[in-house]
Order: structure tokens, then C-alpha cells, then sequence
């Protein structure tokens, strides 16, 4: 049997003060999916950003990058998101979906902003290849 972290625990109460030890309500869960779904989404943006950059560049080096950037768009949506869910949870004392925060403060950004560009088409359906490109074509 593989057993794989699934989640992360945040303490409800971050300030301190007295609680029960082992009381679950004291705790708030992150869950696999609600980190690996934006994470798909930012790892997509930045291979759009990648595929439009003009230039050859180094992947893991992001200040090269020379397309739209989209990735500088998604990346604090991401973390605003994730605070404003873990926000809720303590504010509120029961769980909250982090998806519901993560998702429109992920994909709103990106989506205006490709809307004002004119990118929006390409970025929903994806680049189609040139065929007549010999630089693209592979040789059997």
C-alpha cells in the first residue's frame, strides 16, 4: 500500500491560546485537490507563456520569460486565494471548500487580462500546430 500525504493541517487557532489537544474542530484542512487544481492551472499559464515567449528560454527561469505572462497574473491570485480560503476557515470555526476562493482568484486574472490582449481564443483552446512549419515537423 503506498500511503502518500493527502493533506496539510493548519491549527484553527494561529495566535495561541489554550486548546484540548487532539480536539479535531481545533484544526483546518488543505486538501491534495485543493492545492494540485490551481496548480494544474499555473502550470498550463506557464506553459502558454512558454510556447508564446519569443525567444528560446530556460523554463525555471521566469524573468526570461517574454510572452503575455500570464504566470505574474496567476501566481498572487493563487496566494490570495489560498489565504482568503484558510480566512474563512478560521473566521467562520467549519470547514470552507478552498476551491471556492482559489478558483475565481486564479482564473478571473487570467481571464481579463487575456480578454483585454485578445488572447482569450488561444488560451481557452490551445495553440494548433502549423503543419507547413518544417522547423516543427519531425523527420521518420
Amino acid at each position: 500500500m503506498l500511503e502518500l500525504p493527502v493533506k496539510i493541517v493548519f491549527p484553527r487557532n494561529l495566535w495561541g491560546g489554550a486548546s484540548p489537544a487532539g480536539n479535531t474542530a481545533d484544526f483546518m484542512i488543505l486538501g491534495l485537490g485543493d492545492m494540485a487544481i490551481p496548480a494544474m492551472l499555473l502550470a498550463l499559464v506557464l506553459c502558454f507563456d512558454y510556447r508564446n515567449s519569443s525567444d528560446t528560454v530556460n523554463l525555471l527561469d521566469l524573468h526570461s520569460l517574454k510572452g503575455n505572462n500570464y504566470i505574474w497574473y496567476a501566481l498572487p491570485g493563487y496566494a490570495i486565494g489560498l489565504v482568503t480560503a484558510l480566512t474563512a476557515g478560521i473566521l467562520t470555526h467549519s470547514p470552507q471548500p478552498a476551491l471556492l476562493y482559489q478558483v475565481p482568484s486564479t482564473l478571473g486574472p487570467i481571464f481579463f487580462i487575456s480578454w483585454l490582449r485578445k488572447d482569450l481564443a488561444e488560451l481557452w483552446e490551445g495553440t494548433m500546430p502549423n503543419l507547413n512549419d518544417k522547423s516543427r515537423q519531425i523527420e521518420l
